[in-house]
């Protein structure tokens, strides 16, 4: 079993050469770091249509049935008001990991980012307001980025305009939400004894980890068939 749950997925190959980052996917960074800075979203929109492939994915966003639009999207525009910024820069985040030519490892780090994301996110729900559940949510789907793009992290964060302890807990492992990030980790590797210490720590009951961990899988594994 500890075998058939190897690292393989979310390390990189030997063989594995680094990618470049795509032209659909810096046209995402783009989009994020702009969202970020409180843009207008008329501004984000020019970005999108820089790319035909982001206009097609953010389309199919915003008419997915997480959305629940009574009526179908039929224009970028409209596409964007409908998602707003928030739910736009996590379907934007998501479209990182399918800009370009995916893999089905893609498709399977996809669902590990989105388990650890909304693991952090629902776990912190009990403690933490819901803006920094949101950075959690981020900080779990973005810690498999690397992974993806086959590049250091440091890379990655360097073209991401995120708040400095997102960066910390991601390139050094410190910060207030590095332990949150570990807790994720061993909670989806199976390491009980890590668990077990990390929750204490964090302040958290077991049976609070095991319900966020039961939902977020489901979540995710939803997510990822609903985004397709």
């Amino acid at each position: 079993i500890a075998y058939c749950r190897g690292t393989f997925t979310t390390e990189q190959d030997e063989e594995q050469q680094a990618r470049e980052i795509g032209q659909s996917q810096l046209v995402l960074i783009e989009m994020l770091n702009q969202l970020r800075k409180e843009a207008d979203l008329a501004d984000v929109a020019q970005i999108a249509k820089r790319d035909p492939g982001v206009l097609v994915k953010v389309m199919a966003m915003a008419n997915s049935p997480m959305v629940g639009l009574a009526q179908p999207v039929v224009s970028f525009d409209q596409a964007i008001m409908v998602l707003g910024r928030e739910q736009l820069y996590r379907w934007l985040s998501i479209g990182m990991f399918r800009a370009g030519a995916a893999s089905p490892r893609d498709e399977v780090l996809l669902e590990l980012a989105l388990a650890r994301g909304r693991f952090l996110e629902v776990l912190g729900q009990r403690k933490h307001s819901k803006l920094e559940c949101d950075e959690f949510f981020l900080l779990g789907l973005l810690s498999l980025l690397d992974s993806l793009l086959g590049l250091p992290m440091s890379v990655v964060v360097a073209r991401i305009n995120l708040l400095p302890i997102l960066t910390d807990a991601l390139l050094n492992s410190s910060g207030p939400l590095a332990r949150h990030l570990m807790l994720s980790i061993a909670v989806e590797k199976g390491r009980v004894q890590n668990v077990a210490r990390l929750a204490e720590e964090l302040g958290y009951s077991l049976e609070a980890i095991e319900s966020a961990s039961v939902e977020a899988i489901g979540w995710a594994e939803e997510a990822v068939n609903l985004t397709k």
